[in-house]
Parts: structure tokens; sequence; C-alpha cells
């Protein structure tokens, strides 16, 4: 599962033209309009998938 959720987010990421992401913060900024604050807090928290 976590396979999918790494290619679903760097294919939204592609499409957005964010491809200087260097760090899980720029990532969680990047999909913080797709998926709010809770882009933020699973970045916070470190961790992915049904966790968040």
């Amino acid at each position: 599962m976590a396979y999918f959720i790494i290619l679903t987010t760097g294919a939204t990421l592609f499409v957005a033209g964010k491809t200087d992401i260097t760090s899980a913060t720029d990532a969680a900024q990047a999909l913080r309009p797709l998926a709010g604050d809770a882009a933020r807090s699973c970045s916070r928290s470190g961790s992915s998938g049904p966790a968040c």
C-alpha cells in the first residue's frame, strides 16, 4: 500500500509542477492545497497511509 501512496503523491506533485521536493516537509507543503491541514499533521508525525 505504501507504494501506491508514494506513486500517487509523486504523480500529483509532478502534474502540479512541483519537481523540486527535497524533504517530507516540502512534499507536505506542496500537497497542502489538496489535502489541507492533514498533510501538515501527517508530515509532523512522520506517519503515512491510514494512520494519517
